[in-house]
């Protein structure tokens, strides 16, 4: 998963070079009286891209934002059963979005769904992203889930292993 999170996540920092990129020209193309035409919507679309793609790779690394502030006041047994019912609640709550998102790129499939706008933009292949970024992040956080039970059971024989030596 370590190599699909990591391609996922350099696809979204290419996709973030071109967005920043199709901004500039945008800005310049304005002040010259030229804009780019349909650099908005377009880069709508890079965003959402950035933001789905680099969300496994973000729980993996652990970099998401999380006030531990109380969760370390808590004793450890208590600390890590709120752990484990953070991975489950963020997994329902991505499962969920991966079935909306899911359902709703399929009918974009279906239908050929575009973004009218200045030039008409295909919505589909954006959407498939966000639902492919969701359902990485599911993945992640079962592996992540697995892993930290896991690591917890190692942890507590070698408490158990080094009470029977004390």
């Amino acid at each position: 998963m370590k190599r699909v999170n990591a391609i996922a996540s350099l696809l979204g920092a290419a996709f973030c070079l071109a967005m920043v990129l199709l901004i500039t020209a945008n800005i310049i193309g304005r002040k010259l009286g030229n804009p780019v035409p349909g650099a908005v919507g377009l880069a709508g679309f890079m965003l959402a891209t950035v933001v789905f793609l680099g969300l496994s790779h973000c729980e993996e690394t652990e970099s998401h934002i999380r006030v531990e502030f109380l969760l370390y006041h808590l004793p450890p047994k208590f600390r890590a059963w709120v752990t484990v019912f953070d991975y489950l609640a963020a997994f329902l709550v991505f499962g969920a979005m991966v079935w909306a998102t899911g359902i709703d790129t399929i009918r974009a499939w279906q239908i050929k769904q575009m973004l009218t706008a200045v030039i008409m933009l295909p919505e589909y292949p954006a959407k498939t992203i966000v639902t492919l970024g969701c359902v990485l992040m599911c993945i992640q956080l079962v592996l992540n889930t697995i892993n930290f039970i896991r690591q917890r059971r190692v942890e507590s024989r070698a408490e158990k292993v080094s009470k029977g030596f004390a």
